[in-house]
């Protein structure tokens, strides 16, 4: 296939240096015609399987394999010497421990990225001494071990101002035709509960995961994605083993429209006590109609004495059924001295409790270079 006018090619080698790959014979260095074909939808395997009397099979999984590329480059240049220079500094673009940058740039859908490196090593092609007329073919065997293109990652944040414990919120999409894990980088101090929704109808549309409390200092990466390692510290605080079985589950859908998805701050840090997260979401929705009602110049000036007291006075005044879900060695350990002191532990007065955020960040990736919106 021809580059046509419309869509751009460029490397970034592992060494810094930047090559216009354009297929234009007023380019020393290019992809030949007809050199594209790998570039386009990810390698990708399906797998099914008979059931006994089954007429055909049934379908069980797709996987994506590491994309290989094969691009045929010619190098060339009137003067020998600079033609030697120019196909040495390219070869040095390419490593087979680091990755390089192919980026694909069109009228279409803007930049994304490939990351690659040499599968092996390049293949002379040509049929003439190169030294002798500044002209070289060459084929580069890459590989991609994400074989997804890459676009410009998604960020938004919420600030904790003191008042917003549960109507905080971010703003997500998924413009792209891949399952895309969010990933949130927070601040401190904070006990935040992030959400883990399903966007598809159904059960878990209000799913949510309350982290470990974060002291002042301790800044903390969630990553949701089940291949990676879910909660990472600043301090290399072994956060997992606080998160008390919890798992996220649900990554954001392909073509998935800008969505808000909650943010919540748990006013409850940590007691002693395995509180559920659905007492913590009360809670926190009504210590935030609190605050409001007080302003939150009045609000800041509150004891955790009397924050403990006006949490204890929630929890009381739950729903007889809702009571019935708790344990009374729970209900009896929240007592209101346990919970201010708590709130000293963790931020020492209520007035220093605003100020944490929660980033997320998620990264578009494409089986295509352009297209699929």
């Amino acid at each position: 296939m021809a580059i046509t006018s419309g869509v751009r090619i460029t490397l970034t080698g592992v060494d810094g240096s930047r090559w216009d790959l354009h297929s234009h014979r007023d380019k020393s260095v290019f992809i030949e015609q007809g050199g594209v074909g790998d570039l386009f939808d990810a390698p990708t395997t399906t797998s099914y399987k008979p059931r006994v009397g089954q007429s055909g099979s049934t379908f069980t999984a797709a996987r994506h394999l590491e994309r290989h590329l094969a691009l045929p480059i010619t190098v060339h240049h009137r003067d020998r010497l600079e033609w030697a220079r120019l196909d040495s500094d390219f070869r040095r673009a390419f490593s087979y421990t680091e990755d390089a940058t192919l980026t694909v740039e069109t009228d279409l859908s803007g930049a994304r990225q490939l990351k690659v490196r040499l599968a092996e090593q390049p293949q002379y092609r040509g049929e003439i001494n190169p030294n002798r007329h500044g002209v070289s073919q060459w084929l580069y065997p890459l590989v991609a071990a994400n074989p997804m293109w890459e676009s410009e990652q998604h960020k938004d944040s919420f600030t904790f101002d003191g008042l917003n414990w549960f109507s905080g919120s971010v703003e997500v999409s998924n413009p792209t035709d891949q399952p895309a894990w969010p990933k949130w980088v927070l601040t401190a101090p904070a006990k935040f509960i992030l959400p883990d929704v399903s966007f598809r109808a159904g059960e878990h549309q209000d799913r949510m995961i309350d982290l470990p409390f974060q002291p002042l200092g301790r800044e903390v990466v969630v990553d949701t994605d089940p291949l990676e390692e879910m909660i990472v510290a600043n301090d290399a605080t072994l956060l997992w083993a606080q998160m008390e079985g919890q798992f996220f589950s649900y990554p954001i859908p392909p073509h998935t429209p800008p969505t808000r998805i909650p943010v919540a701050v748990d006013p409850l840090p940590h007691t002693g006590w395995i509180v559920p997260t659905w007492l913590k979401k009360i809670v926190a929705t009504e210590v935030e109609k609190w605050a409001r009602a007080l302003g939150l110049s009045k609000f800041v000036a509150v004891t955790p004495q009397q924050m403990g007291q006006k949490i204890r006075e929630i929890i009381l005044a739950l729903t007889p059924d809702a009571l019935e879900r708790l344990s009374p060695t729970l209900i009896g350990g929240l007592l209101p001295e346990v919970i201010s002191e708590a709130i000293v532990r963790a931020y020492g007065s209520v007035a220093n409790m605003a100020g944490a955020t929660a980033q997320v960040r998620i990264n578009r990736q494409w089986s295509r270079p352009w297209g699929l919106e």
